[in-house]
């Protein structure tokens, strides 16, 4: 569950992180654009390294050529070369706490002599803003014959090069020979020279060399401190990183009989605690996307936090709200700025606050609402006039957008205001709602009409509110549904492009919700068909992560390869929807409502945390029906309401329901017989 091993890279890639830096590389070994390479955001540092092996008269470049497979793992990426009488892998790292990635040389002697290696180490520096092109920067670079290492600068900001504690004695020498170069994307990069590593190797032994790059973007003098941190304890490094992946994954474990749904739903986790990012330019917070959205986006980030509330990661979701509140909830946080007043940050601050004081109970969350201040929000004719260049369309004109009338309503429900919540409710019924569902309004000779793009944005209308309407469930799975997923347009808009990003591509946002949306109003095998389209894409282009988006006819990557949102809405998709979990604690209840596939035999979720507690739902299909079991870590303080459509009796530790639905305590193991 925890790896993908691949043979045949194509135009894969993969992507390793840490709370303070990045790496983003192509499967096959190559760096192609100015988005691979190393990253101590907000700044790139490194464009490309590669190896040249030394050995019995052989001189070969590690490359696509003679790479044999790839394994990527939640916390590295390990390449296995084949050369004539070695064998070479190189595993890729990067450390949880400090700006610095590792690169491990293996090399085994397969024969019985001892063998003489020399290893070349090409790197070129390319020190830059994320989103800078060609420049003209120059550089400082020194060898440090102590360290054994290579230090580049440009003012403060820093890299360093170098060889960490080998596993046996090796020689180092670098060459100085400087020259700029043109690299992909017609990026200028510098390479400083040439670092040589040379050693022997007994027959039949093998040598671990572990190569630092240590950045850092303001402070070369912590670039170099971080380098001496890493030189001894990068095996110490790699032993807590993984022990903290493999320590946290039970948590996060389904069982059903699509084993690609459960793996993705591991890797859908991996993808949130991967993109977990704090900064002092920024707090404490998650990537929008890799490698292109490096900074904190509000709508990315609130629509996550549902997410890590599923997950049971409850401070961390409260971490993320928190530090977008004492700032004034910007809608975007980046290194330099904050930008405000995005159309829907308030909206979607508001619904994530109140879903995290459901998981948990903890009434202080509630307390960051001070920051929104709702009574400057004004209704014209019971609507929200809302920005309409800076909804999550942002390439589009979108006034009085679905999605955020929609948003509103339900939060003004949530915050006791239930008469303007009924008011919008029914305008937006009357205004948006008919055999198909409308975008947005334009004005038009001073009235306000009805847009004429023909978007799925009634999505998050369907899933905020109830509102079940069996020919917009229909409109949507006819005309917006393909292999890859939900598009952003109808294929029958006259505007439709499959590759359009706004106006047509499939994105993941609108798959994880269509899946939730189908799943809450009945339709299980559409929405088991959105699960199955985003499963698959974690194998096709950044390897175990869900894009942002793909182009509808081919389902080619056009967005980002690992995208918040799309994990955060599968990972919703399959808690709150498939299994129906839905805990509200300062109630004292848990809802549980499963949407079971026809074909399936079992689901199985396990280690489900909720407020202080863990619960594992096991349904089994039977003759007569399901047998649920219910087990809590702890003996739970706690109600269920319990309901299966086709229900006809639920019996509960002996205690019989007619219907559909069945309301009682737990204990901590409970049994319980469903009859359809």
């Amino acid at each position: 569950m925890l790896k993908w091993v691949f043979t045949n890279t194509q135009d894969k890639t993969y992507t390793l992180t840490g709370r303070k830096a990045f790496f983003h590389r192509y499967a096959d070994t190559s760096f192609r654009n100015k988005w691979t390479g190393f990253f101590a955001p907000p700044l790139k540092f490194l464009d490309y390294y590669a190896y040249r092996v030394k050995f019995k008269g052989f001189d070969i470049w590690l490359s696509p050529s003679n790479q044999e497979k790839v394994i990527v793992k939640p916390w590295n990426a390990c390449h296995y070369f084949k050369l004539n009488g070695v064998n070479v892998s190189e595993t890729t790292f990067v450390c949880n706490k400090l700006p610095v990635m590792l690169s491990i040389l293996r090399v085994e002697n397969k024969a019985e002599k001892n063998v003489g290696l020399e290893i070349d180490m090409e790197f070129g520096i390319n020190i830059r803003h994320m989103y800078e092109n060609w420049h003209e920067r120059g550089y400082n670079i020194e060898f440090n014959p102590v360290r054994r290492c290579v230090i580049a600068s440009n003012e403060d900001k820093t890299i360093v090069i170098g060889c960490g504690n080998p596993s046996q004695h090796i020689g180092i020498r670098f060459l100085q020979k400087g020259f700029y170069k043109e690299h992909q994307d017609h990026q200028r990069c510098y390479v400083p020279g040439y670092y040589t590593i040379k050693f022997d190797i007994e027959g039949k032994g093998i040598v671990d060399i572990p190569i630092i790059f240590s950045a850092h973007p303001i402070s070369k003098t912590k670039a170099i401190n971080n380098f001496d941190s890493a030189f001894d304890k990068w095996k110490e490094m790699i032993y807590y990183k993984v022990s903290s992946y493999e320590n946290i994954m039970h948590d996060f474990k389904i069982n059903t009989p699509e084993k690609s749904i459960d793996k993705a739903f591991s890797w859908a986790a991996i993808n949130l605690l991967q993109l977990f990012t704090e900064n002092e330019g920024t707090g404490f917070g998650i990537y929008a996307g890799l490698p292109w959205f490096a900074n904190l986006w509000a709508r990315d980030s609130f629509i996550s936090s549902l997410a890590l509330d599923n997950l049971g990661l409850f401070n961390e979701a409260r971490a993320l709200l928190a530090n977008f509140a004492k700032k004034g909830l910007p809608s975007k946080i980046d290194y330099e700025n904050l930008a405000y007043g995005f159309a829907d940050t308030g909206a979607l601050f508001v619904n994530a606050v109140y879903h995290n004081f459901r998981f948990t109970g903890n009434r202080k969350i509630l307390e960051l609402l001070k920051d929104v201040k709702v009574e400057n929000i004004t209704l014209v004719n019971d609507l929200i006039d809302h920005d309409a260049h800076t909804t999550w369309m942002d390439t589009l004109t979108r006034r009085y957008a679905i999605e955020i009338e929609s948003l509103w309503a339900n939060n003004f429900r949530l915050m006791g205001k239930e008469e303007i919540a009924k008011r919008m409710m029914k305008k937006i019924k009357m205004l948006y709602f008919n055999d198909h569902a409308y975008d947005s309004l334009v004005e038009e000779n001073g009235l306000l009409k009805r847009s004429k793009d023909l978007t799925p944005n009634c999505l998050f209308a369907l899933l905020a509110l109830d509102i079940k309407n069996n020919k917009v469930l229909d409109w949507l799975e006819k005309d917006f549904m393909t292999q890859y997923g939900i598009s952003s347009r109808s294929k029958l808009d006259e505007k439709f492009d499959p590759k359009g990003y706004h106006t047509g591509a499939v994105w993941g946002l609108l798959t994880g919700t269509g899946a939730c949306v189908f799943f809450k109003y009945g339709r299980i095998d559409a929405g088991l068909n959105c699960l199955k389209a985003m499963a698959k894409d974690t194998e096709m282009w950044n390897i175990g992560s869900m894009s942002e988006c793909v182009t509808a006819d081919k389902g080619e990557l056009i967005g980002c390869g690992m995208q918040a949102w799309s994990s955060a809405m599968f990972i919703t998709a399959i808690d709150e929807y498939l299994f129906g979990i839905k805990p509200d604690i300062a109630k004292g209840v848990v809802k549980i409502e499963p949407k079971i596939p026809s074909k399936w035999d079992y689901m199985e979720r396990y280690s489900k945390r909720m407020g202080h507690n863990k619960m594992d739902l096991i349904i089994k299909r039977t003759d007569f029906g399901y047998a649920i079991k219910i087990y809590f870590k702890f003996p739970p303080n706690l109600k269920v309401e319990l309901a299966l459509d086709n229900a006809r009796e639920i019996v509960v530790n002996n205690s019989k329901f007619k219907g559909n639905r069945a309301f009682f305590r737990v204990k901590g193991e409970n049994e319980i017989t469903v009859f359809v």
